[in-house]
């Protein structure tokens, strides 16, 4: 068996395979990311908290699109999956307004403003 283990695979290492983004504004950057959920495409959504909008990465941790829900509210939990149409559908839980928003990629969400990424602490 592999060291720590009892047969089978081996334990996962301490350290990621992957990484993507860090902290800041800057499309591809986070701010309190919270949820994370795959689409049937390998699209990879992010939701913020404090950053109050979801963002969509390629597989490869590329951003494509970002979206900001009515209201500015905080987001938590994320979920992704077909609409009834076929397209991709988002669905994110907004902590301030008690609601659940339902993200068309195709026509709902604004692209955002963003400031420039900074490095160090976390201040946006």
């Amino acid at each position: 068996p592999p060291p720590g283990g009892r047969g089978g695979a081996a334990l996962p290492s301490d350290e990621p395979s992957r990484v993507i983004g860090g902290c800041g504004r800057a499309p591809g950057l986070f701010h309190a990311p919270v949820g994370v959920a795959v689409g049937r495409d390998r699209t990879i959504f992010v939701s913020e908290f404090s950053g109050r909008r979801v963002q969509a990465l390629t597989a490869a941790g590329e951003p494509v699109a970002v979206f900001e829900p009515p209201g500015r509210s905080r987001l938590m939990g994320l979920a992704a999956g077909e609409a009834a149409d076929g397209s991709v559908a988002v669905w994110v839980c907004d902590y301030d307004a008690d609601m659940l928003h339902e993200l068309a990629l195709e026509t709902t969400g604004r692209q955002a403003d963003f400031d420039e990424g900074k490095e160090g602490a976390c201040v946006v």
